[in-house]
């Protein structure tokens, strides 16, 4: 479980203790962010999901629940969220360019002055770009078919923001080894 790895090092080297509110956009089972709000009782948590069937099943402890709040809807529609903190774990990966640069300008316009985006996603090095992945032939296929899944480089990431973001760090998450 990557949540496991990367939580304990993200509580670690990240400053979580400026944000009031803290929104998970893409938040799957809410670990991330649940892991988060345990270890900083101050902060409000927004769980963002697409369908939360799954955030229901997996959030469950009143100390989350009372100050949280899960939240359906689509990246490319109308967030009905305003944090301090957006984070995006695993999500871009799965869009094209102009997907991502939809969901990177709906998120700033969400944003107020002082709010903070996070991104995490695996970030590959531009001499490793065009090797082959080692994935089996059947997720290649359904990769090909759904144009999902690209790994990006940092520079990549920056474009994709259209000079919206400006990078104030950078942290290399440890993987599972």
């Amino acid at each position: 479980n990557m949540i496991a790895i990367e939580l304990p090092f993200l509580l670690r080297e990240h400053n979580f203790a400026k944000y009031r509110t803290a929104a998970d956009l893409g938040a799957s089972s809410g670990c991330l962010l649940q892991g988060i709000m345990f270890a900083r009782p101050d902060i409000y948590g927004f769980f963002f999901e697409v369908s939360n069937l799954l955030l229901k099943k997996h959030i469950t402890a009143q100390e989350i629940i009372s100050r949280s709040q899960i939240r359906e809807g689509s990246l490319f529609g109308d967030l009905p969220v305003h944090a301090d903190l957006y984070i995006l774990r695993h999500v871009l990966r799965n869009w094209g360019k102009e997907a991502c640069e939809k969901i990177l300008s709906n998120i700033h316009q969400h944003m107020h002055p002082r709010s903070s985006l996070m991104i995490i996603e695996h970030l590959i090095d531009e001499k490793e770009r065009w090797r082959p992945n080692s994935v089996n032939s059947k997720q290649m296929e359904l990769f090909a078919l759904m144009d999902v899944e690209r790994e990006r480089t940092d520079q990549d990431y920056a474009s994709l923001s259209n000079g919206l973001f400006t990078l104030i760090e950078r942290q290399d998450l440890p993987s599972e080894a």
